[in-house]
């Protein structure tokens, strides 16, 4: 087939997509369960929405959401209740997913070791992660904490480590994050200004002004290294300065930490934009490319082994498209989802378990390509306002089209079909490297608030959804997996691998259990008193993916 031509030019488009080993690439990394999160913003008790989206979510059955952090400027000046952090808790376990809490700074050392106290040990919530403090680098320069002015990384040292000692010493269970960071720029960016090397850097150097040591009873102070990323945000600019902070981290893991306990990352908060009113309506939070955009930051989250890239946020500004509206969904009631929250369910529901490398020619065009054992799944995201042909040749013959992509599976075979202007589309092919379907969204769908379309079979990397009182789940993890609930526990068939996990909460996301079942020739089983009418969430974990299911015993 022939190129289109614009002006007379011909553009040819190569992505390449590895997925074998190649030198120093990574290759078959492993996406962490938590990669897809959110921020809980804002809630009712800050005149928000959240509450109401989750409730529209958990009624369609379809979250792409893994953990949200409850966190922000108001979690660190104005903090709920602890009631009320309770009451977004278990708002968050209603869909499955894993809350990330914010500890304010404003409040002392004892005040956070309190916290974490009445959550896990009084109140029985069993949250597992923490963040300390929220914007630093931005909203306390030069205001004091502890007695101590806030200027530079090693301030932040000193009031995080009194409060991460004081947490880990009521549950040294728990891991946290921080120190959430708001500028992720460098003298590359802008000359006269680098904050990174002010308040970052410091934090990571190999010196007692680092956060990667251990307190005087032997708990780490510092589990992941958190930042948000908004300045001058093009995902190889990204990349760029998250190389610089990986090597610092792979440092500090090589030399200061135990392998069982290794530093890692994570980035709780990211959007295209802070402003919607200094941008054009290529870059508007609410626009079809934003969509693109984010995907692109869980496709270095994938590649980098980040264990969450939480986006902000879930409903902001009413939903109204005003400056400072960085919502997945639109104004009430309807809620409507953008191009954002469509590019998040397609990877959350539909990337496969481990990460492909891969790499374009065009500039305008993207890939995110993930694999196991089952098939590989391949987003391909057009920024052209031309569309083209375009062959994905699972192995490296060459090909003349406009759009190519290679994935280096040794199978000669290919798939061709077109990719539309500002068009995304997710192919699907299986372990023997057959097409069997694709999604295709774009700013046709974007622009009218539609979901996307799909062809043929674009199987769910987690398993099927299920609705309320359903007694199975179907998983596609190479056999079919039954979950029976009864009166007396819960009987799992055709356990694909060793290693379930299986944890019982009641409605209002208390753990009840959380047990590691023996497997026999297949089947486990799990003994739980359940009560009759009784509202229950289960979670069962197998291989690291979690099937989530609400579930009443009649």
């Amino acid at each position: 087939m022939n190129p289109i031509k614009i002006k007379s030019v011909c553009v040819f488009l190569l992505i390449t997509v590895m997925t074998c080993f190649l030198h120093s690439h990574v290759v078959g990394q492993t996406i962490s369960q938590y990669l897809y999160g959110q921020n809980a913003w804002m809630p009712s008790i800050v005149g928000g929405d959240f509450e109401n989206v989750i409730d529209n979510l958990n009624n369609a059955g379809n979250t792409p959401f893994k953990i949200i952090r409850i966190g922000g400027t108001t979690f660190d000046n104005n903090p709920p209740t602890w009631s009320q952090y309770e009451s977004l808790i278990h708002k968050i376990r209603s869909i499955g997913a894993e809350p990330l809490i914010q500890v304010s700074i404003a409040s002392s050392a004892t005040y956070a070791g309190n916290f974490v106290n009445w959550l896990n040990n009084v109140r029985g919530l069993n949250v597992k992660y923490f963040c300390i403090g929220n914007e630093p680098d931005l909203n306390w320069v030069n205001k004091s904490i502890d007695g101590r002015n806030i200027v530079w990384g090693e301030d932040v040292a000193y009031y995080f480590k009194s409060r991460a000692s004081a947490m880990k010493a009521v549950d040294s269970s728990i891991k946290i994050f921080g120190p959430d960071f708001s500028f992720f720029v460098d003298n590359v960016d802008n000359p006269s200004w680098d904050p990174m090397a002010t308040w970052q850097y410091p934090l990571l150097n190999n010196n007692n002004h680092g956060l990667w040591g251990q307190d005087a009873n032997g708990h780490y102070y510092i589990d992941y290294y958190a930042f948000h990323v908004y300045q001058y945000v093009t995902p190889s600019n990204i990349e760029r300065k998250l190389t610089t902070v990986l090597s610092k981290i792979s440092s500090i893991n090589t030399n200061y930490r135990d392998g069982a306990n290794p530093l890692g990352w994570a980035i709780t908060e990211t959007h295209i934009n802070t402003n919607n009113d200094n941008v054009g309506a290529h870059d508007k939070t609410w626009g079809f490319y934003a969509g693109q955009h984010i995907a692109q930051v869980f496709g270095l989250g994938m590649k980098h082994k980040a264990f969450t890239v939480a986006p902000w946020s879930i409903h902001e500004s009413s939903g109204a498209r005003t400056a400072f509206d960085l919502g997945f969904f639109d104004a009430a009631p309807a809620y409507k989802p953008r191009s954002t929250y469509y590019h998040q369910m397609m990877l959350a529901h539909k990337a496969k378990k481990s990460y492909a490398w891969g790499y374009t020619n065009n500039g305008l065009v993207k890939q995110v390509s993930t694999k196991d054992e089952t098939g590989y799944a391949i987003m391909v995201m057009n920024d052209n306002t031309y569309g083209g042909n375009y062959t994905i040749r699972l192995n490296y013959d060459q090909q003349a089209n406009t759009f190519v992509v290679y994935v280096d599976a040794g199978v000669a075979k290919q798939y061709q079909s077109y990719l539309g202007p500002n068009e995304t589309q997710m192919v699907f092919f299986n372990a023997s490297g057959d097409y069997i379907g694709k999604i295709t969204y774009n700013k046709g769908h974007s622009d009218n608030s539609q979901p996307p379309s799909y062809t043929g079979s674009t199987p769910n990397r987690s398993g099927a959804r299920v609705a309320d009182e359903v007694k199975k789940l179907v998983a596609e993890t190479g056999s079919k997996l039954e979950v029976k609930y009864t009166s007396g526990g819960i009987t799992i068939d055709h356990v694909p691998v060793e290693g379930t996990e299986v944890e019982v909460l009641d409605i209002s996301g208390r753990l009840l259990l959380s047990s590691s079942p023996e497997v026999f020739s297949g089947r486990a089983f799990v003994s739980f008193p359940f009560q009759k009418d009784q509202v229950y969430l289960c979670r069962v974990i197998i291989d690291g993916q979690i099937f989530y299911n609400k579930i009443k015993i009649q």
